[in-house]
């Protein structure tokens, strides 16, 4: 997956985009999170996944696995509003 990143980052540069700060990032894991819909703790009202997720839960396993790894995570939206 880091391959994969890097090679999307590498194209970004070739048409004239460059991320300093990204590219020069030596992460060794690549997390990528979405759709939290404002859910600070386990969702109750979901149709699926009743009692999983929520921000509370997502930062507990991202500080057990930046404990262990060297992380670069991207939020691609949907933090706010279901």
């Amino acid at each position: 997956m880091r391959q994969t990143f890097i090679k999307f980052l590498y194209l970004l540069t070739a048409l004239g985009i460059s991320f300093p700060s990204v590219t020069s990032c030596a992460a060794d894991l690549l997390l990528a999170t979405n759709d939290t819909e404002g859910h600070v703790s386990p969702c109750q009202t979901c149709p699926t996944h009743v009692g999983l997720g929520g921000m509370a839960r997502r930062a507990t396993l991202l500080k057990s696995i930046r404990a262990k790894e060297t992380v670069l995570l991207l939020d691609v939206g949907n933090c706010f509003f279901g």
